[in-house]
């Protein structure tokens, strides 16, 4: 992934945690309304404020904004791979004439370190491909070439993953883990203790569908970067913004209450809630399926590897 997805994946947990928050504290105000603990209008609104609004009003606008960015940046992964050239590249020491700028100390150019190395790798590759043939590589300066190929042609798997702009699935789910986990103690309380009415496995049923909004939820956050690269440059971020964090909530509010609706009109001991929560899960999978099968052909073309390989080989 790129670096500058990191400070997006962190902001993304952030987002999530927040979300964890929320659901922890309406579950506490719950069952200290059913223990006779009477809460006034004040603290209701102080645990509103605390668990909702930093979501949204903090969290949620720079995501978009950011994320709309990064989107734009992979965008352009396919122009940047077939325009690479090694022998474009820029470097500081070239830059400063390879002389310290405050001491006048020499600096050892980098764009020949680099060369050398690549040339060595080169004809490590080149005799390990021939060594069961009388050919031999003839050392040709032609080697940088070669590396600008091998850029130009990435790996499939890497152009899926990166092309769609959605992280790998292993980086999702350790990201969404600790929020996850952290709510477990809360549950198990709570069943054992019997609150609501409700036995253990009721609670733990329930508890399934913190992970599930979770996973949907990151879900929404990428489909709002895919959607904020595709508006016109010339538009507003302000404008732009409030617009995806509108659609962020339209999309998540259905897919997630039809499951409490089910839930408050049962008896505790039916099995009834687990039908949405069963479709809450289908529709995180073929939702992420749907993410990493469908990437932007602007930022990722089919490339013919075979075709570039044998172009480099033959260079």
């Amino acid at each position: 992934m790129p670096i500058s997805a990191a400070l997006l994946l962190l902001s993304a947990a952030t987002f999530v945690s927040l979300l964890a928050i929320l659901g922890q504290a309406f579950i506490a105000v719950e069952a200290s309304i059913e223990m006779g603990e009477d809460m006034s209008i004040t603290d209701r609104l102080i645990v509103f404020a605390i668990s909702v609004l930093p979501a949204p009003l903090l969290i949620l606008p720079g995501q978009i904004h950011f994320g709309a960015r990064h989107m734009q940046d992979l965008l352009q992964l396919k122009q940047q791979l077939e325009r690479f050239s090694v022998r474009a590249a820029e470097t500081t020491c070239c830059s400063v004439d390879h002389c310290h700028p405050f001491t006048g100390e020499l600096l050892p150019c980098d764009r020949e370190l680099i060369f050398h190395t690549l040339r060595r790798w080169d004809l490590q590759l080149q005799f390990e491909q021939h060594k069961d043939s009388e050919d031999r590589p003839d050392g040709r300066e032609q080697y940088l070439d070669r590396f600008d190929l091998l850029v130009r042609s990435p790996p499939p798997s890497l152009l899926t993953t990166v092309g769609s702009g959605t992280p790998p699935f292993h980086y999702i789910a350790w990201m969404l883990a600790p929020s996850q986990l952290a709510q477990l103690p809360q549950i198990l309380h709570l069943g054992l203790r019997g609150s609501r009415g409700w036995g253990l496995w009721q609670w733990m049923l329930d508890y399934c569908k913190f992970p599930a909004i979770s996973f949907f939820a990151f879900a929404t956050l990428v489909l709002c970067w895919r959607a904020g690269a595709s508006f016109p440059r010339q538009m507003p971020r302000w404008t732009m913004v409030p617009i995806l964090e509108l659609g962020a909530v339209l999309l998540v509010l259905p897919f997630f209450m039809p499951y409490p609706l089910v839930r408050n009109n049962v008896e505790p001991s039916s099995l009834a809630p687990a039908v949405p929560l069963a479709f809450m899960w289908i529709l995180v999978a073929l939702t992420y399926t749907w993410l990493y099968r469908v990437r932007n052909p602007q930022c990722c073309g089919t490339p013919d590897v075979e075709t570039a390989k044998g172009s480099a080989n033959s260079a």
